[in-house]
């Protein structure tokens, strides 16, 4: 056929496609979907315009041979799909080099709905070039996006959701991976913003790897300036300020650099764990730009609850597992910390006292719960650590649990320890 992919969907709106005529007429009467049929091959946009908005029931299935290329390479900055108040429903293909400054490859607004099934997101990026730009791939801002079997490689964010941001919605990722997808601020895979227990982000049985926080741009007071109250970042594979569950998730060698950390995690909402596995992140130092960093695996600044959680041989300048700041109500239930690695505090840290580039870094901690957990083998150095810490007026309560090292400030135990 000499039917275009922007001409069949013309045709869905209008009746008839625009320019070439290859595609012939379509009813649009009462059909509530229209099935688009694309044969193998890669499908390269190069009109500098977006495709037509998607207000309708839309169904590709690449059947594993088709490749929509969006340009980006070519300075095409249009994306690939909007679903503005429609259905879009993709099986089998691959979106790549989609660029514009929310949702690459997908931008889900006026309650629409994306659904994607064994789908590879590749080299997607947002950025609107003068420093901001939310989900490299995939942004949702009204309406709901469903995710299975997908992919999300090496796509890219100015702002926040290296992979994926979304607002207060609906969205379900269910055996999706994510590898080295990058943030410039928040979330170096997926950013999510609003929520509530009705209507919230599920991770399920997805794999975070390699994902990354980097700013490329620091303010230029930072060498020799900064300080954490300047940096709004963190988060090397995921950032959460809404409301958000999680369930037989992996992190695994994600990193934050020139932020604060959360080399795996940072929390600003209400987030809940539940059978998820944490190892060998990294909240990395960056000489003068951002010298000392926080959480090697999860900085919680909000409400954060664990469950049968697993945090392995993270690493950071404090709380080498997880940092806890004022705000912070931090649950660890039959969960095992261990191996974790800090230059002060390897383990569990609520709060912090030190000089950061000669002035007080001074953070008063929030609350701590460690309850049936194991919390062992901490270092410092590599020299034997603190497994829990509680600095300033945090309060740390525990219970039921094993704690391997002395403990650092002041504890309420409730027995079994």
């Amino acid at each position: 056929s000499k039917c275009s992919l922007r001409e069949a969907l013309q045709a869905t709106v209008s009746g008839n496609p625009q320019g070439n005529q290859g595609c012939g007429a379509a009813s649009i009467g009462n059909f509530t979907e229209y099935d688009i049929v694309l044969p193998g091959g890669t499908y390269l946009l190069t009109r500098n315009e977006q495709l037509p908005n998607i207000t309708k029931k839309i169904v590709i299935d690449g059947k594993g041979a088709v490749t929509i290329d969006g340009n980006g390479k070519g300075n095409r900055a249009e994306g690939i799909f909007i679903v503005g108040g429609g259905e879009l429903i993709l099986s089998k293909l691959k979106l790549q080099n989609g660029w514009r400054p929310f949702g690459g490859a997908i931008w889900v607004k006026g309650g629409g709905a994306a659904r994607v099934t064994e789908v590879e997101f590749y080299r997607n990026v947002a950025d609107n070039t003068v420093g901001n730009g939310d989900g490299g791939a995939v942004a949702v801002d009204t309406g709901a996006f469903y995710c299975v079997k997908s992919k999300f490689n090496e796509n890219r964010a100015r702002n926040a959701g290296g992979a994926i941001s979304s607002g207060g919605v609906q969205v379900l990722l269910d055996r999706c991976d994510f590898f080295k997808n990058h943030a410039e601020v928040n979330g170096g895979a997926y950013a999510g913003f609003g929520g509530s227990e009705v209507t919230h982000p599920i991770l399920r049985d997805s794999k975070f790897s390699e994902n990354f926080v980097y700013q490329t741009d620091v303010p230029a007071g930072w060498p020799g300036n900064y300080q954490f109250g300047d940096d709004q970042s963190g988060g090397g594979a995921l950032y959460n300020k809404g409301y958000m569950e999680l369930e037989r998730v992996q992190f695994f060698k994600n990193y934050t650099q020139r932020s604060k950390g959360g080399g795996a995690i940072y929390n600003q909402g209400d987030l809940r764990l539940l059978d998820v596995a944490i190892s060998d992140n990294k909240a990395r130092p960056d000489g003068s730009a951002v010298p000392l960093t926080l959480g090697g695996a999860v900085l919680n600044d909000s409400t954060l609850i664990m469950r049968r959680t697993s945090i392995h041989e993270n690493e950071a300048s404090v709380g080498g597992a997880i940092m806890n700041r004022t705000g912070g109500t931090l649950y660890v239930i039959n969960s095992t910390v261990a191996d974790n690695l800090a230059t002060s505090g390897g383990g569990i840290e609520n709060g912090h006292n030190f000089l950061l580039n000669g002035a007080p870094a001074i953070n008063n901690g929030g609350t701590v719960n460690v309850w049936h957990s194991t919390v062992v083998r901490a270092k410092d150095n590599n020299q034997e650590s603190t497994n829990v810490g509680n600095i300033q007026n945090g309060t740390f309560y525990l219970a039921n649990s094993i704690v391997d090292s002395a403990c650092s400030g002041a504890f309420t135990s409730y027995g079994g320890n």
